[in-house]
């Protein structure tokens, strides 16, 4: 058998994608990293480039982040935002929110601990 090494495993990254109403959910399981983080990023442009995109990142199976990752997913939320729309995060564990909010530079995405929470605000925002 051969074994795979733990950096290869590391930069796997599973990506599913479902309509929740006029919102996107983007499931992730994995590492979102340099190398995994093409996948992620054709996702979001494919829905964010359509239009006013809302867009929620389910992380609750995301093991780790890098904060260039951060950086970027901030990068697609105020893209999102400037075309009528938004990118949510849900599940972030608190250490990675912390990172977030440090690499934020005073525009944090909004993160939730449930999707339905979520799910909420964006039709919140429609009211």
């Amino acid at each position: 058998m051969l074994k795979t090494s733990s950096r290869k495993r590391m930069h796997q990254l599973r990506i599913g994608r479902r309509q929740a109403g006029d919102v996107e959910i983007i499931e992730l399981a994995g590492a979102v990293e340099p190398l995994s983080f093409t996948s992620l990023a054709t996702a979001l442009n494919q829905v964010i480039l359509l239009g006013p995109a809302c867009v929620i990142l389910d992380c609750r199976d995301v093991t780790y982040i890098s904060s260039t990752e951060l950086k970027e997913l901030l990068d697609y939320a105020r893209y999102a935002r400037a075309r009528g729309g938004d990118v949510k995060c849900v599940g972030l564990s608190p250490t990675i929110q912390q990172v977030a909010n440090l690499v934020a530079n005073g525009d944090p995405l909004d993160c939730f601990d449930d999707l339905a929470d979520a799910l909420r605000s964006f039709r919140a925002l429609a009211i």
